[in-house]
């Protein structure tokens, strides 16, 4: 039962960014559909994003929990420790984005974050972070010509 009152967490958290990412994007701009803004794809993903937190929360709730889970509460400190972590993660990323680039701080973010949020074998944590980051440049760098800092590696 320990995982629905995690579950409900996440989900709050998710909605919480993306409420924030949405009022982020509405200040970038919106524009229209004929002629979109600077922020509406963001704001699209925000959108997404408190939608899906929702959803995941309202799901959570309503799954059965037993007396002592509801004695617990949800706001005890081991039940926050991995939405803060992950709070801790999204924005260091763009500092270490500046320093690192692109291809190492995306190898260093998705390692931190698998790490945190369900512990597993260093081997298999390398190996779905190098994967996980190469697929990332090749989208963003190599498909989508999307520039970054090239860091103190001098790669993307």
């Amino acid at each position: 039962m320990r995982k629905k009152t995690s579950r409900q967490i996440e989900g709050l958290v998710w909605t919480g960014l993306g409420v924030a990412l949405c009022i982020g994007a509405f200040r970038l701009g919106l524009g229209t559909f004929q002629s979109p803004g600077t922020g509406f794809a963001s704001f699209l993903g925000g959108v997404l994003l408190g939608v899906f937190g929702l959803i995941l929360t309202v799901y959570s709730r309503l799954e059965k929990s037993s007396p002592a889970e509801k004695a617990r509460g949800i706001f005890s400190p081991e039940k926050l420790k991995q939405p803060l972590l992950a709070l801790l993660a999204l924005f260091s990323f763009p500092f270490l984005l500046k320093i690192f680039g692109f291809i190492l701080s995306t190898f260093l973010f998705l390692f931190f974050l698998f790490k945190a949020m369900e512990p597993r074998k260093w081997f298999t944590l390398v190996v779905i972070s190098l994967a996980g980051s190469l697929a990332c440049y090749l989208v963003f760098q190599v498909w989508l010509r999307v520039s970054f800092p090239k860091g103190i590696l001098g790669i993307g």
